[in-house]
């Protein structure tokens, strides 16, 4: 059959032709004014297709939106959201740029959640990424973003007769999508090619606008490819493993040809996670050519320039391929840049030093030989090439996401900059945060619009303007709290009688989803992804004492849960299952459910309409987490696991924390330790305050907790203030180290690595000769112990050395614990070398070690990636 394909767009009256280009730009997605006008349009409609308004302006009969269009006060509402959005894309930002410069920083991410009605993300990286664009956009920041265009997105969830998960999925037409086909000057769609080892594989691109930031999503799906090329991007995260290094190398390599394509021509990279990594490859290869640079200044070029965000806490979630396998796409590379293919896999080998397994859970350590084994020589399995060390190695500036995460991902990177110290590691946390405009319920934007600053959202960093919301009286909060709970059951009703009746079940069954959880009753939700880690199933240890929870006659409490797990996790769909059927037990009938179909927009009526919001990850494993951060937004408590963001969040008056880490423990007693304390908390804490009330049944003491929650987070864990944090501590001086290095035809560039050289070339012949400190004698809290250091260094100049003292707990291996890290001054020299001096304070009591160390430094050489060279003394 030979079927020509065609497209139908929406054909508008005249005076409403500015609506398409409204609904094409996603700044509607955060504009509660321009989401009220497409629902005017069909009331009722817009909702039912999921917040699509080119789906809708197609849908709407053409006697519609001509009544619409002769109708004064929607075209009056339609010219004041335009207005709104004009004034929005004109104005400066925050970054200091004008609002019609060009784009200088390039966002690489492999999923962007940023509506459900456009459906390429699968949970957290995704959500935090479109977030992170939103933020962007509001700032002013000159930024550019690039993606993927999956056909078939992740999957959309469906629960069975028995509660197990099952999977569909839809193609995604992006015809009908808020996106547009990038076509070139003569009309044909631009396509941008990637040499894929022994093919070449072609891409349409998409762009998408995100308010103010562009989105690039590359697309393989032409009519005329091979099928092998046509279904590389049928699904996000499946495949297997050479489908995720093509999906991978399409990202990066294309991602950096469609930019180019487009005349787009970034001052750094971002690349948020490593799925993107390759795009450094094609990046130095780039410098290359056009700046006759060698290859050496080209890779510390595209280093100074490049930010690295890693989110994950797990070996097994770092992208890894087997040297084999990967050898033959880096080959292109090697010789665009004249170098062998194994000087570009070092790039990508040190895999991390964590061990654990896909779901974040401790993997069982091998047994350990007998004696009789100890000389059998093992073989060694060859490294993986780790898209993440790639990342790592090939930028100056790294992060991981939270606090607690930043400790994890120093230790678990720290051997590709040995001998550091593990507290060295050049990883710093820039803590996720979350849109407020995007997250914020209308009902409560309403409320913050009346009490706080008229331009709250726009000054969501600032703690001055959360210290208002103590003022808010607590008869309107408690209103405003207790309608979005009925709203939320009245949905979760609704989601659950289109459930029943999808399974056929008896019409008194169906009649029973009507009468699902009450309004009025303490609402704690659980809404994430099923992985095991994060225990969705703790709540469940202690069924008959959760029961005795749930049903008690005065102060009753209910359950909302929702998630998806892997298609490959079946552990995780074995939660989900075990949930669903205690749901349908007596005892918890009513009052513990399971909401299928989970997206954003389920996602954020549950953020929306809960009192509580539970989070039981076991720590460390959750990076950071976004979702309670949503919830605080909306008034909901958080209950959590003390992990990720929440260890900087609780301050032990906005919330409650579950327990306490016992590194002792084993997994199974840390369990029963955390299930404990969640019971505790519950029947000793939470529920009495929520049912403490006045004579008019307000509950103070709660609204006052909710108050704090409101006042001490939301200021801090909003994207807006993430957003400054990359372009203060990232983007500022990377653009700096690009000015500096590219200026003078490189000159700086080439005398840096050139010293390098010197310095390597002279290293061995430098040693710490004598170390002078009176340690013989008890010292005193305060008091500072002299050290005097000789160095001998021929060749090398005492303004190049850096010598430090390092002082800290020694243990039984002979390492120090706890170390603080002092710098010396150079002092003088001599025929015996180079001396150096320092004081080192006594802080605490107790028993102490002292080493010193000597390294090479000079202005801009912490641009270079080396192996860190050190002697000790």
């Amino acid at each position: 059959m030979n079927i020509r394909e065609f497209h139908v767009v929406p054909q508008l009256p005249g005076t409403l032709t500015p609506l398409l280009e409204l609904a094409n730009d996603l700044w509607w997605s955060w504009n509660a004014d321009a989401q009220e006008l497409f629902r005017r349009i069909a009331p009722g409609k817009f909702d039912e297709l999921r917040g699509n308004p080119i789906r809708l302006l197609g849908a709407t009969p053409p006697d519609r939106l001509r009544a619409i269009a002769e109708d004064a006060d929607f075209r009056e509402h339609m010219d004041r959201v335009l207005a709104e959005r004009q004034q929005y894309r004109q104005r400066d930002g925050w970054f200091g740029t004008p609002a019609d410069a060009p784009p200088r920083i390039a966002y690489f991410c492999a999923e962007y959640g940023i509506h459900e009605c456009l459906p390429i993300y699968s949970g957290g990286l995704g959500v935090l990424a479109g977030d992170t664009l939103k933020s962007a956009s509001d700032l002013g920041i000159p930024m550019v973003a690039v993606g993927l265009a999956y056909r078939n997105g992740y999957f959309m969830q469906r629960i069975n007769a028995d509660g197990w998960q099952t999977e569909r999925y839809v193609e995604n037409d992006f015809i009908q999508m808020p996106m547009t086909l990038v076509r070139t000057d003569s009309g044909d769609p631009l396509t941008v090619s990637v040499a894929m080892a022994e093919r070449t594989v072609r891409s349409w691109v998409w762009k998408v606008d995100v308010g103010r930031i562009p989105l690039l999503l590359l697309d393989p799906n032409l009519p005329d490819a091979p099928e092998q090329d046509r279904s590389l991007c049928s699904s996000l995260y499946g495949g297997d493993t050479r489908i995720r290094l093509e999906q991978e190398l399409l990202l990066g390599v294309g991602g950096v040809h469609a930019l180019a394509a487009l005349g787009i021509q970034p001052d750094l990279f971002h690349m948020n996670e490593g799925h993107s990594a390759l795009a450094t490859l094609e990046q130095t290869a780039r410098f290359m050519e056009a700046d006759s640079l060698t290859f050496e200044e080209a890779r510390t070029m595209a280093a100074a320039v490049n930010v690295f965000t890693t989110h994950t806490p797990v070996a097994a979630g770092h992208d890894e391929f087997e040297q084999d396998l990967i050898g033959p796409y880096l080959q292109p590379f090697a010789e665009r840049m004249g170098v062998s293919q194994e000087t570009l896999m070092e790039l990508g080998l040190g895999n991390p030093s964590f061990s654990s397994n896909g779901d974040g859970e401790d993997t069982e350590p091998e047994p350990e030989q007998e004696d009789e084994e100890a000389d059998v020589e093992q073989p060694v399995e060859p490294q993986r090439f780790c898209m993440t060390v790639l990342g790592l190695r090939m930028s100056k500036f790294r992060n991981a996401v939270s606090k607690l995460h930043g400790t994890v991902s120093r230790e678990m990177w720290q051997h590709l900059w040995e001998p550091l110290e593990a507290r060295e590691t050049p990883i710093r946390p820039i803590t996720n945060g979350i849109h407020a405009s995007t997250w914020t319920s209308s009902s409560v934007h309403q409320l913050l619009d009346s009490h706080l600053e008229p331009d709250w959202s726009n000054r969501a960093t600032d703690p001055a303007v959360w210290t208002k919301v103590h003022d808010i009286p607590d008869q309107e909060l408690w209103s405003t709290r207790s309608k979005m709970r009925h709203e939320l059951v009245d949905e979760i009703r609704q989601r659950l009688e289109r459930q029943a009746r999808r399974f056929g079940t008896s019409a008194a069954s169906v009649r029973r989803t009507l009468r699902v959880l009450d309004p009025e009753v303490l609402t704690i939700g659980f809404c994430r992804r099923f992985a095991t880690y994060k225990r969705a199933v703790l709540l469940f240890r202690d069924v008959e004492r959760l029961a005795r929870i749930v049903t008690d006659v005065q102060r009753p409490v209910q359950f909302v849960f929702a998630g998806k797990a892997h298609p490959k996790d079946e552990p995780g769909k074995r939660f989900i299952q075990n949930i669903v059927h205690l749901s349908h037990e007596e005892k918890f009938e009513g009052r513990i459910v399971f909401l299928e179909g989970y997206e954003l927009d389920l996602a954020r009526s549950i953020l929306h309409g809960v009192d509580v919001w539970l989070n039981t990850p076991r720590r460390p494993y959750e990076a950071s987490g976004t979702s309670g951060m949503k919830a605080a937004f909306n008034g909901a408590l958080n209950l959590s696991i003390l992990d990720g963001w929440w260890c900087e969040g609780y301050s032990g008056d906005n919330g409650w924390a579950i327990g306490e880490p016992d590194a002792d423990a084993s997994e199974e007693a840390q369990d029963e330790l955390d299930a404990a304390a969640l019971y505790d908390l519950l029947e000793h804490e939470i529920v009495p305050l929520f049912y403490e009330r006045d004579r008019n049944k307000l509950p103070h003491a709660w609204l006052e907790r909710v108050k704090n929650s409101m006042g001490s987070l939301c200021h801090q864990f909003n994207s807006d203030r993430m957003v400054k944090e990359y372009a203060d501590g990232f983007y500022r001086p990377a653009l700096e180290s690009r000015k500096r290095l590219s200026g003078n035809d490189g000159e700086e560039l080439k005398a840096l690595l050139e010293w390098h050289r010197h310095i390597d070339e002279n290293w061995q012949d430098v040693q710490i000769t004598n170390v002078d400190t009176d340690l013989q004698k008890a010292r005193g809290v305060g008091e500072e112990i002299p050290v005097s250091v000789q160095v001998e260094a021929p060749g090398i100049d005492p303004q190049d050395l850096v010598v430090e003292v390092l002082i800290g707990t020694p243990d039984a291996e002979g390492h120090l614990q706890d170390v603080s890290v002092e710098p010396t001054r150079y002092t003088s020299s001599d025929h015996t070398g180079h001396g150096f001096y320092g004081t080192v304070a006594c802080q605490r009591t107790g028993r102490f070690g002292l080493t010193v160390r000597v390294r090479p430094a000079r202005s801009g050489s912490d641009l270079l990636w080396d192996r860190t060279l050190f002697h000790w003394g």
